[in-house]
Order: C-alpha cells, then structure tokens, then sequence
C-alpha cells in the first residue's frame, strides 16, 4: 500500500508499515512538516509591522507591504499614486458633519437634522447656514454649530473660493500687469517696456517667459485655446498656443490698448482715450471697430452673451452683443468713478 499524502505533500506511515519502517516514515513526514512550516512563516506578515491603533498594511509593489499610520481625526482615506503605498489621509472635500455625516463638494446641499452640537468640518472655507436667521463661515479648523431645535434645516454650500490669501513670489520683479488662465495654465504679462510674461500650472511655481519684442504689456486674455497680449501705445499684439513661446501680431492701429477679453468666439481689445475698439477671431487678423463715445476705456469682458466695457473717471460704460456694435449707457452710480 503507498504512502499516504496530505495536502502540503507531507508523507504519512500505512498501516501496513513494519514497525522498523516507522521511525524513518516519521522522519520523512516531519521534515515535510518544519519545511513547510518554515515556507509559511517567511511568507507571513510580521505583526511588527504595525506599531499603533489604526495602522494599515498596504502594498507597495508586487509581493512588498508596507504600513500606512494612522491618520488624524476626521481625515479620510484617498488614492494617491505619487506616495509609496499608493495611499494617504488627508481632510475630506467639501465639507462635512460628525455624528450626522453630510458631504458636500460641487454643489448645495440641504438635510434635515436633530437636535445636539455638530462639528463641521472642510478642507476649504465653505458657507454654512443653519436655519433661517444662522450663518457659519468654516475655515481649516473644526467648528462647533449648536442645534437646539430637532429638525432645523441646514444647508451646507460649496467651498468657497478667495477667502483665504497666500503670497507667492513672481520670477522677476517688474510692472506685473495682466494675468489670465488658459489650457492648464496661468500667464502674466509686465509693462515697461518690456519682453517679460511668466507662466504657472498651479499659481505657485513661476518661470519667466520672453514676449517677442519689448513694449508696455497692459491686458492678456485666452480663448480659443490660444493667448493673446496687447500693448499700450503701438499696434503691437502677441499670441501663443502655451504662453511660452509668442508670436507677434499688428493691430489694426496705433493707440494706448488697454484690455483684450474673448467670448463668443471673437477677441476684443479696447483703447483708452478714444472710441477705437477691435476684434479678431483668432488673435492674428485684427478689425477696427467704434466704440460709441471717446473715452478712457480701460477694461472689457464678456458674459451672458455680451461684452461689457467701462471707462475711466466717468459714468460710461458700453455692451455688444457680438463685440461690434457697442450701445453707450450711464452706469447706475451716484457720481463719477475712477474704475
């Protein structure tokens, strides 16, 4: 009769075995056994690894662990390909509510709840209003809203942005001027005259960039995935596809340009001192256009499907429908302005 074998392949005694054979059957089956044992061992986890409550064993590469400690109070647990675990804690988006969780990121959210004290939290500043007459504005750092009355409705609102300022340093400095964002990136353009722009992917990090010819850089807008500068005092305009590598462009006069915007598939530059405006629909061939009274028209913008210019120290404004034939009005306002 053959030996028996188990699972691991360890070799067992028969029944039928001499009583001489045992010892060397035995012998055989063990060592099977600390062999294995041992494979076992060495593939286990050491439970060293961990070293405190709340400590994740996580993979760092195939057939490679690694622990992830614990994170803080009220982080959540995110995806991260740029760390070694692929992991990281950090504080929920949006904003949310212990006790009663509500999570809010893109948009408003109302929910009904008890009575008792609710700590907020956000990983940006965001409008919180309890009830009718109650207003919270949350920042960084947790805090409590009381609930007196079971069932207030709350309603929690998206971050909110430009609440919250950090200096950050420019390449050079110079007469920083303009700045707009476009195909993933931020560019500022400097007065001078000068050839100096820059460009950010994130408004932190600057490099300076070289516009082709020195001038007095006063406005940069983006549109239709292309960048386009005007300067004061010239015909002189400037595109690029990235914001690092400029073309330069002849406006259709010569004149103190103040401001270019886009929308409506047309970019629009506006003068000061005059009633020149123009448009082009790629920043290259540029048309001359009126404005419909003389003035100081110092910046220009479009929404809502018009473009809307005002003007320097009057009451003056203009819209366009499609950015060629501006309609003059008097902004509401008590006196004259310096805009």
């Amino acid at each position: 009769m053959a030996n028996p074998t188990t699972n691991y392949g360890f070799v067992l005694p028969t029944p039928t075995d001499l009583v001489t054979d045992l010892p060397a059957d035995f012998d055989v089956a063990l060592q099977g056994v600390d062999t294995q044992m041992l494979t076992n061992a060495n593939a286990a986890i050491a439970k060293t690894i961990v070293d405190a409550k709340g400590d994740i064993i996580a993979a760092t590469s195939a057939d490679a662990v690694s622990r992830l400690s614990v994170g803080a109070n009220d982080t959540v647990l995110t995806a991260d390909s740029t760390t070694a675990t692929g992991l990281k804690w950090e504080s929920p988006a949006g904003a949310y509510f212990a006790g009663n969780l509500t999570t809010v990121s893109t948009a408003t959210l109302t929910q009904t709840i008890g009575t008792g004290i609710y700590t907020a939290f956000a990983s940006a500043p965001v409008s919180v209003t309890v009830g009718a007459n109650v207003t919270e504005l949350l920042t960084d750092t947790p805090r409590s809203i009381n609930i007196t009355a079971a069932g207030t409705s709350m309603v929690v609102a998206a971050p909110v942005a430009g609440v919250t300022w950090t200096q950050r340093t420019l390449p050079t400095s110079t007469n920083w001027y303009s700045v707009t964002f476009g195909a993933s990136t931020f560019v500022a353009v400097a007065s001078g005259p000068s050839t100096i722009a820059a460009t950010s992917a994130d408004g932190i990090t600057w490099t300076q960039r070289t516009l082709p010819t020195s001038a007095n850089w006063y406005s940069v807008t983006f549109g239709a995935s292309t960048f386009v500068a005007v300067a004061l005092g010239s015909t002189i305009a400037a595109t690029s596809a990235d914001g690092i590598t400029w073309t330069q462009r002849t406006l259709p006069t010569s004149t103190n340009w103040r401001a270019v915007t886009f929308g409506a598939s047309t970019f629009v530059a506006v003068a000061e001192s005059s009633t020149i405006a123009a448009t082009s629909a790629d920043g290259i061939t540029w048309t001359q256009r009126t404005l419909p009274v003389s003035a100081d028209w110092i910046s220009v913008t479009f929404g809502a499907s018009t473009f809307v210019a005002v003007a320097y120290s009057s009451t003056i404004a203009a819209t366009s429908a499609a950015g060629v034939l501006p309609i003059a009005f008097s902004i509401d306002a008590p006196s004259t302005t310096n805009f």
